[in-house]
């Protein structure tokens, strides 16, 4: 099973830190298949309903594992009740 764990953040370290920790728990406990997507780093464009295509490389790298995984691991800040912008 492939795992992909989200930094949905736009800053801070917290919720980064809290996924490698979760990342080592996993490997720990013999899932090998993990990936990461750090928020932070991505350069995620507002999403606005055009093609993939149109999209700058970074959206459709973070589309394409977001793709291949099977499950998904989340960590955020709550702002005002509600997710992140980058999320």
């Amino acid at each position: 099973m492939k795992f992909l764990f989200i930094v949905g953040a736009a800053g801070g370290a917290k919720a980064a830190t809290l996924l490698e920790k979760s990342m080592a728990y996993f490997r720990e406990n013999g899932e090998e298949d993990l990936d990461i997507v750090d928020l932070r780093v991505a350069k995620m464009e507002f999403c606005d309903g055009r093609p993939l295509e149109k999209y700058g490389d970074d959206v459709r790298a973070v589309t394409a594992q977001v793709d291949a995984a099977d499950a998904y691991v989340f960590a955020m800040p709550v702002y005002c009740y509600s997710v992140p912008g980058a999320l």
